[in-house]
């Protein structure tokens, strides 16, 4: 099954569940004495702090019994009858008669007392026989909806091993009363709402302006429904619907959260979830023109995202804004820090000959890498906008949530989630036993007899189980199927089997439901090269035989996702019409990593076959993503604004950010590091927006800085001083030296941000770099005056240096012609497919090893035979050569020179899937064995230091940090310094994936220069040196939380280095001293090629060989001084050297004033010669006459006739060029 790109997609997810809720209602006992005469005992009873903590009661108001009847009637002051305030007004009377005495119940509120203080006054009142506070009760779940008790996000009881409490408390603010005259509207932007659901027609917006304004409850913008009303035909919106506003206590379906709203439906997703962004804009646009008719639009719920950035879209999000409508945007469902993130367009606008025929995978899942992308309209810079990560029902963020303290503003639950859909939808799960029996032939919840299938490659792997730890459904059985693939292999099928009988069937065939859930399986991948991982269901007859077609040509299928969330599947006509008898569900799971994970089945439901499922199956259905935890906050704004009218926007974005519950389970995830919770309205809860070491200093920026009680780094307590309510300054500086968390503390709650905080001083950014002048993440090596990499187009691409110190792409012509590698010579035309490993320079070459891969019969794709290769690149000539590795069958090895010579280090062996420790030295033409590594590792780094080989980063079957080794010719030896790398990325070898670290690697004057990792938490910029085995923190840095992706080199003595910083590329510099040698090479004119000149390793051979042009010759060259004669010349490379070449510049032309000349006897004439070039060594000639007898000439050209006859003059060069002109004279 492919994953189609959408123009803008969804945020919906294959995964689904749901959660109950159950608590007892609140009672009060009474203690009268009936016969006291003139003096009744009063049963005073106080709201105490638990009451108030839980707010069990209507702040504000009471309830009180009083001896008589028709005392008072509603809306009349207390202080009528009663010695009390004149704000206690009377809401409610009731009166009752009895035969001796006769009593009265009102109810009592005041907008200025709360209700201890209204108690108190009560207190001496003779009439009062109990005054208590007016307490809300509940049923056994938070409302009388059929369903109510899988909405944990309302009260969580502890569903699927949640965490009692972990929900929104949106009772608190239902017992409040409405105000202001116009109902809130919450506008969905999204496939429409199925306006005639039983649990939404009540609540649909119904258009008051329809002859100015179209639609009668919204509008559908992609053209699929009759008369553009906007049904929806996908579901999503419904859902989305359902969590707003769904009708409360009508004892079916669900509860909404917000009470009195109405739902605007817009569509602009069509039914298969893709819509535009011209649509989406449209319906911006609808909501616009409704507000200036008068419609009290609050909130727009986007629970939609598209990588792609529309300044058109951010413009009508902020005009809606600006008029009211608060845009409540999904931050997706990637499990993506979106801090770290990147533009899409930006990364993604390559040239159109881009070949993505082989995909190396190398940097899929890295924190800060450019595959992952900014999510819009979440991650737009917009003071309307709030963006909503997910939780879970253990408070926990949800692993597929996308998250970050600067892009993500708060957290709602979106696991999960049970809610309105548009199509009826078979789903036992949430039936009572009534519904059960009436709807369901079979329903299995334990005793599944399941078992594996021959369709499966390796059954002995499989592990079949069932445990306690099942999906909570309606009949309390948390029994279910556990799968265990732990042991199995990778890139294969395994199929299990669950029988089941049909004993009924009719026109329409049976539907099949069933609750599933991975544990830590692979992500599905949609590359044309890799196998897919995923889930796929069929049926068939019990003894019927099938394969891996059949059971993929019935068309139900989902990509693997190790959530640990449930999800719900649906499958209409599981057994064909009128087919009854024993049958069995097939289940084929699909993946090609290895991963140790597991598969859980459970509540599998079979219908009956003449079951009507429109009118008996329902229309709910239980989905998990942000889609389904941002309308929690869109229909949570729409509550607090019809609680309180006179909020403004700006309060509303305030008290939706601040009503959160906080915990360390989410600290970092989002800029409110909580969840949202409605009983914490009230809370005004610092936000820290950024922390920065500025002049010595660091500050803190961020807002509601007004009455902070603490600040800590590191949980310790530090000295700050506030400026103003956005301002804080931190005093201390005793925290430096790595991550540190930073919180600010109010009495509601703190503000949480996490940051590298490093000694020194940051690198300076020297400027944002254009979109083809991305390096992004290949590694880098330098020939001391330009950069190189190897592209993902297999190019060998030059940068240089400009004048500000920004790296840009070399449009030098003599490099054109080395820009690729080539491969043709030893590929013959096969299909080929290439990866290299990093490159390394070594005295005037650079060295490229690569892993190629020949198709050798065309109509097989995926038939490819292995080959390896080194390309050497001379720096000098500009070309490469192309040797093939010979009697070395691993791939992914590190190549490095040391001692002159080329090795290669470790690999990995896809014989036996297996790291290889083996360690190669070219010898001759060949490859001999040395000694092998410590441990087995592949795509290291190795550099020579000295006279040692220093190897480090890489891959390594632990997945751990890999030390770093040292070889000295015979040995290898660890260090004892950890390097403490955390972040890695995940890099993909065959069908594999492994943590790969990786960082900048360069040699300098005391050591190893890492960079663009924090290093053993002290610092991003680190030498390592062998000879001390140290690792020292330079006193500057990169600040790596906020600038990603990090690489570079030296150039010279400067280190250059190129990374991302928000949404921009940009380009870093800092002196540093080399480790190599350089050799610089200079000459009195430009007579001739030097090649030899360049950066070598120190106490090593350079070889200078001089090489004049035509009409040059060479003369002498000094090094370092000393005069060498001959035009090549070897020495030893000690210390930075220069070579200074003294060419002759010959002559090439020689003009004589005269060309002929008469003379009479005894006459003389003087000839002149003039030299080309000007700028020939030796301008001297020689004067010499073929006939002295009849004219002779000087050594200065001058002529004197003899006798009569002619003479040939000739001046020739002096220096040997033997160029020459003449002069006829005739002498009379």
């Amino acid at each position: 099954m492919k994953n189609f790109k959408k123009v803008i997609a969804t945020f919906l997810s294959a995964l689904m569940v749901t959660g109950s809720m159950v608590c007892g209602a609140s009672a009060v006992s009474t203690n009268q004495e009936s016969n006291v005469k003139n003096k009744t005992k009063q049963t005073l009873i106080y709201p105490n702090k638990n009451d108030k903590k839980k707010k069990t009661y209507v702040e504000g108001e009471a309830v009180v019994m009083m001896k008589g009847s028709n005392l008072i009637s509603s809306g009349a002051s207390l202080n009528k009858i009663m010695d009390v305030s004149s704000s206690i007004k009377v809401e409610k009377v009731s009166d009752f008669k009895e035969r001796k005495s006769s009593k009265s119940v009102v109810t009592v509120s005041s907008k200025k007392l709360s209700t201890e203080k209204i108690i108190e006054q009560l207190k001496g009142e003779d009439d009062v026989l109990i005054a208590e506070p007016n307490y809300i009760c509940k049923a056994s779940a938070i409302t009388d909806d059929k369903y109510s008790k899988y909405q944990w996000a309302l009260e969580n009881t502890g569903i699927n091993n949640g965490k009692v409490g972990e929900d929104i408390k949106p009772s608190s603010m239902w017992n409040k009363k409405s105000t202001g005259d116009k109902t809130p509207v919450v506008a969905i932007i999204d496939s429409g709402v199925n306006f005639k659901h039983e649990d939404l027609k009540d609540k649909m917006w119904v258009n008051p302006y329809q002859n100015k304004l179209r639609g009668v409850h919204g509008f559908d913008f992609t053209g699929t429904v009759k008369n553009s009303e906007p049904m929806d035909g996908d579901g999503h919106g419904t859902h989305c619907a359902g969590i707003i506003g769904a009708t409360r206590d009508n004892k079916i379906g669900i509860a909404g959260v917000a009470d009195n709203v109405r739902i605007m439906a817009l569509k602009f997703l069509d039914n298969s979830g893709q819509g535009t962004t011209d649509d989406a804009i449209a319906a911006y646009n609808y909501i616009y023109n409704a507000q200036k008719l008068g419609v009290n639009v609050v909130a727009v719920n986007d629970s939609w995202g598209s990588y792609d950035y529309s300044k058109i879209l951010l413009d009508v999000i902020n005009q809606v804004g600006k008029e009211g409508a608060i845009t409540v945007a999904a931050s997706g469902n990637e499990s993506t820090n979106l801090d770290n993130a990147y533009d899409f367009n930006t990364i993604n606008d390559y040239d159109d000959d881009y070949d993505e025929e082989f995909s190396n995978k190398k940097y899929s899942e890295l924190d800060g890498d450019p595959f992952s992308y900014y999510s819009y309209p979440a991650c737009y810079d917009s003071n309307y906008i709030v963006s909503v990560g997910a939780s879970g029902e253990d408070g926990k963020l949800a692993n597929y949530s996308n998250y970050g303290i600067e892009k993500v503003d708060t957290i709602a639950p979106g696991t999960d989630i049970l809610s309105t859909v548009s199509n009826d939808c078979f789903l036992p799960t949430i039936y009572n036993q009534e519904e059960l029996n009436e709807r369901c032939q079979q329903y299995i919840t334990k005793d599944f007899n399941a078992n594996t299938s021959d369709l499966s490659d390796n059954k002995d792997g499989i592990k079949i189980t069932e445990t306690n730890t099942g999906y909570d459904d309606g009949l309390g059985d948390k029994t279910c199927l556990k799968i265990d693939f732990s042991t199995t292999d990778n890139n294969n099928l395994y199929a299990i089997e669950i029988p089941y009988t049909v004993t009924s069937n009719g026109d329409k065939g049976t539907y099949g439901s069933f609750m599933y859930s991975f544990e830590k399986a692979p992500n599905g991948d949609d590359s044309d090269y890799f196998t897919e991982n995923g889930i796929y269901f069929a049926e068939f007859a019990k003894d019927e035989e099938y394969t891996f077609k059949d059971v993929m040509n019935q068309e139900i299928g989902y990509y693997l996702n190790g959530t640990g969330s449930w999800s719900h599947v649906e499958i209409p006509k599981l057994t064909p019409a009128k087919v009854t008898g024993e049958r069995k569900l097939v289940i084929v799971v699909s993946y090609e990593d290895n991963y140790d994970f597991s598969l859980k089945l459970d509540n599998f439901g079979v219908s009956k076959g003449t079951v009507n499922e429109s009118e008996n199956f329902g229309q709910y259905d239980i989905y998990s993503g942000t889609s389904m935890a941002t309308p929690y906050v869109a229909g949570s704004i729409a509550l607090m604004k019809d609680k309180d009218s006179s909020l403004t926007t700006e309060q509303l974005i305030e008290k939706v950010k601040n009503s959160v519950h906080q915990t360390t389970l989410v600290d970092g995830k989002a800029k409110s590091s909580g969840v949202l919770s409605l009983d914490k309205t009230n809370s005004v809860i610092p936000r820290i927006n950024s922390w920065e070491n500025k002049n010595g200093k660091s500050v803190v920026k961020g807002v509601n800085f007004d009455n902070i009680q603490k600040v800590t780094v590191n949980d310790k307590n530090v000295k700050y001083t506030v400026k103003n309510s956005t301002e804080i300054t931190i005093e201390d500086n005793n925290y430096y030296g790595g991550i540190c968390t930073l919180k600010v503390y109010s009495k509601d709650g703190y503000g949480y941000y996490s940051a590298v905080s490093l000694k020194g001083t940051r690198y300076k950014n020297n400027g944002i770099i254009s979109l083809e002048e991305s390096i992004f993440n290949y590694d880098i090596v330098s020939d001391g005056k330009y950069f190189y990499c190897v592209d993902d187009r297999n190019a060998l691409v030059r940068y240089s240096i400009d004048k500000d110190g920004i790296i840009r792409f070399s449009r030098d012509g003599s490099f054109q012609g080395a820009m690729k590698v080539h491969f043709a010579d030893i590929t013959n035309g096969s299909k080929t497919k290439i990866k290299t490993t990093s490159p390394v320079y070594y005295n005037g070459n650079i060295y490229i090893y690569a892993d190629y891969y020949l198709n050798l019969e065309s109509n097989e794709d995926d038939f490819y035979v292995k080959k390896s290769a080194i390309i050497t690149y001379n720096v000098s000539t500009c070309k490469n050569t192309i040797q093939t590795v010979e009697g070395i069958d691993l791939a992914e090895q590190a190549i490095a020179v040391y001692n002159k010579s080329l090795y290669l280090i470790g690999g990995y062996d896809y014989s036996t899937g297996e790291f290889s420790d083996a360690v190669y030295k070219k010898v001759g033409s060949s490859w001999q064995k040395v000694t092998s590594l410590p441990e087995k590792r592949a795509r290291g780094k190795a550099l020579q230091y000295g006279n040692k080989l220093i190897y480090s980063l890489g891959i390594n079957e632990s997945g751990t940090c890999p030390k770093t080794l040292i070889f000295d010719g015979k040995t290898w030896t660890e260090s004892k310094i950890n390097l403490g790398i955390s972040k890695f990325a995940t890099y993909y070898i065959g069908n594999k994936s492994y943590n790969f670290y990786d960082c900048g690697y360069d040699l300098v004057g005391n050591g190893i220069l890492f960079t663009g990792r924090l290093f053993n938490n002290i610092g991003d910029t680190v030498v390592y040196n062998p000879t001390k085995d140290t690792l020292t923190a330079l006193n500057n840095y990169f600040h790596t939380d906020s600038v990603n992706g990090i690489k570079g080199t030296i150039v010279g003595n400067k280190f250059y280095g190129k990374g991302f910083e928000g949404n921009a590329s940009c380009t870093f510099s800092f002196n540093v001293k080399t480790g190599m040698k350089k050799v610089a090479v200079s000459s009195n004119v430009n007579g001739g090629k030097v090649t030899g000149g360049a950066y070598y390793m120190p106490n090593t051979t350079a070889k200078i060989t001089v090489s004049p042009n035509k009409n040059f010759k060479f003369n002498y060259m000094l090094i370092n001084g000393k005069k060498y004669t001959k035009p090549t010349a070897t020495f030893t490379v000690t210390k930075d050297t220069s070579v200074r070449v003294y060419y002759i510049s010959m002559v090439t032309k020689i003009k004589l004033n005269r060309t002929t000349l008469t003379l009479k006897k005894g006459k003389t004439k003087q000839l002149t010669a003039t030299i080309t070039p000007k700028t020939a060594t030796n301008k001297s000639v020689v004067w010499s006459s073929n006939k002295k007898s009849v004219a002779t000439v000087n050594s200065k050209g001058k002529i004197t006739a003899k006798k009569k006859g002619t003479a040939i003059i000739k001046a020739t060069a002096k220096d040997g060029s033997k160029v020459s002109a003449t002069c006829k004279v005739t002498v009379k």
